[in-house]
C-alpha cells in the first residue's frame, strides 16, 4: 500500500492498519539470505521506520518472514536485528501451508541469481 511520507514522495508498506497503527513489511523467502537479500531488508526496516517518523505517535512495525533461516539475519547478534531492537521493529516468523512452502522454494529454485556485470 502506498503511503504519503511528504507531497509526492510514497513508499509502498507490504501491511498497513491505520486503525491498529500496524505497518508490516514482509519477505517470502526460504532459506538463508544471502547476498544483496539483507540490503533489501534493511530498506524494509527503514521503510518502516521513516513512515512512523512522518506519522507521529505509537505504531507496532513488524518484519514477517516465512523462514526462521531468513529472519536470522535480522535477529540473534546482527547489525540488523541491533536496529530492530532500538527502532521497536518487531521480527516475526509465520508457517506457510505446506503447499505455499514448496511453491516458493519451487520459485526460488527457478530463479538465477547473478550480479550485473
Amino acid at each position: 500500500m502506498p503511503i504519503e511520507l511528504k507531497e509526492g514522495v510514497r513508499v509502498n508498506i507490504d501491511g498497513f492498519n491505520q486503525e491498529h497503527r500496524i505497518l508490516c513489511e514482509v519477505y517470502a523467502h526460504i532459506g538463508h539470505t544471502r547476498g544483496g537479500q539483507p540490503h533489501k531488508i534493511a530498506k524494509d526496516i527503514l521503510k518502516l521506520i521513516a513512515v512512523e517518523k512522518r506519522h507521529p505517535g505509537p505504531w507496532r512495525k513488524i518484519l514477517c518472514f516465512a523462514d526462521q533461516a531468513a529472519a536470522q539475519c535480522a535477529s540473534g547478534s546482527s547489525w540488523l536485528a541491533t536496529v530492530c531492537g532500538d527502532f521497536g521493529v518487531a521480527v516475526s516468523v509465520f508457517s506457510l501451508p505446506p503447499d505455499l512452502h514448496e511453491a516458493v522454494v519451487s520459485a526460488q529454485q527457478r530463479q538465477v541469481m547473478v550480479n550485473p556485470t
